[in-house]
């Protein structure tokens, strides 16, 4: 997914909704570390001011999981 005005080429996140109520404000978003998708994010993204991956998650909020 390229986002920000593209600045940022990342995996598109996974989402799930922890109450059942589908609600937008209760949205978590994840990535799997050990998927596909983060690998090769990992391999081709682009993080602007980021380092990596992991930093991009913890800046917007996606979880990652193993």
């Amino acid at each position: 997914m390229s986002c920000d005005g593209a600045r940022y080429f990342i995996p598109l996140p996974e989402r799930r909704f922890p109450d059942e109520s589908l609600s937008s404000d209760n949205i978590e978003y994840y990535w799997v570390k050990n998927s596909l998708y983060y690998q090769v994010g990992e391999i081709i993204g682009d993080f602007y001011r980021q380092d990596d991956l992991a930093s991009v998650a913890e800046f917007c909020g996606i979880e990652i999981l193993n």
